[in-house]
């Protein structure tokens, strides 16, 4: 993991079938419960890849 990456703890609270092509897509709505490294970086965040 790069050392700049946000660290967080987070619950799902939703989540979201998405198709596109021959898979389907599942988009998770989440709600930050910790944050343990990149206070200076989340107010960008936008999107998180797992």
């Amino acid at each position: 993991m790069p050392s700049w990456a946000p660290v967080i703890r987070a619950k799902v609270v939703g989540k979201k079938l998405v198709k596109e092509g021959p898979f389907g897509t599942l988009v998770y709505t989440i709600k930050q419960m910790k944050m343990y490294r990149g206070f200076s970086k989340m107010p960008h965040v936008q999107y998180i890849h797992t």
